[in-house]
């Protein structure tokens, strides 16, 4: 779980800076970054680098890309040479502390985000990786803490109330977990990640019927969404519906092959249960 917060504060972030020299080739990396197609937006950056040494967003936006690609610390070096650049840019402060806080450098971590909020003490992004951090080692209470202001600062920033159920949900407090995703679902109704989410949390309730709708949604709203497939999948293992859960995490491998590790167990599961049934 605490994997998943820190992936979601990390791709939230969208780089928005000005017009630069040979801007063609940074959009180009921006459109291929939207459409994750991180090979490419990383080939487009390191042109626009080449031709723009100087420039603090190409250094940025190819961490990015690092860091969505699981190279931590290639992306906390990019990020380190951003900063040096543009001492006062908050993303790069943020980025790097999620960056620092995925590989256990919690001091550092909060160092950065302290600096980020020292910039900018509105920046509701970096208080919610804040509050994750927290997570990290048990400071739960600094952890909402954070996300109260963050909610107060800006009510309609849905991230806030979905690591705040989770937090909530780790905490055991499971009414206030789910209180708070179906706020984050009212915020975002087509956002299927939410729904994936708040499944999530019914499932471990073993609210499976509950858990099932929540990915039936996830997997309407985005039909090559691996994660529901996979997380619907279990929850027709719970069931004891094997066929169903076999079906559905296989198609899930099959949408995203990168995910079988994660499910494999499962799936291993359901086959010997339904082979022996």
């Amino acid at each position: 779980m605490r994997y998943i917060l820190f992936i979601i504060f990390i791709l939230s972030f969208n780089p928005a800076f000005g017009q630069d020299d040979n801007e063609s080739f940074y959009e180009k990396g921006v459109s291929a970054l939207n459409v994750k197609d991180l090979i490419s937006a990383n080939e487009y950056f390191s042109k626009y680098i080449e031709l723009n040494p100087d420039s603090a967003k190409g250094y940025y936006s190819k961490a990015e890309v690092s860091l969505l690609s699981g190279n931590f610390d290639e992306g906390i070096e990019l990020l380190t040479t951003a900063l040096k650049k543009d001492p006062d840019m908050t993303k790069a402060y943020s980025s790097r502390g999620a960056a620092y806080v995925a590989i256990g450098k919690l001091d550092n971590a909060l160092d950065d985000f302290d600096m980020a909020l020292k910039i900018n003490p509105d920046d509701v992004n970096t208080m919610n990786a804040k509050a994750i951090a927290y997570t990290q080692i048990n400071k739960f209470d600094y952890a909402l803490a954070l996300l109260q202001k963050a909610s107060e600062t800006n009510p309609k920033f849905m991230e806030t109330y979905r690591n705040r159920g989770l937090i909530y949900f780790f905490m055991g407090d499971t009414l206030k977990a789910l209180n708070d995703l179906s706020y984050a679902i009212g915020l975002e109704p087509n956002n299927p990640s939410l729904y994936n989410t708040r499944g999530g949390i019914y499932r471990e309730m073993e609210m499976l019927d509950d858990a099932i709708k929540d990915f039936n949604m996830a997997i309407a709203l985005d039909p090559n969404n691996a994660e529901a497939y996979c997380r619907r999948g279990v929850a027709y293992l719970y069931k004891k519906n094997y066929g169903q859960a076999i079906n559905d995490m296989e198609q899930g491998i099959k949408l995203d092959p990168l995910i079988e590790n994660n499910i494999a167990e499962y799936l291993k599961e359901a086959k010997e249960k339904k082979k022996n049934k």
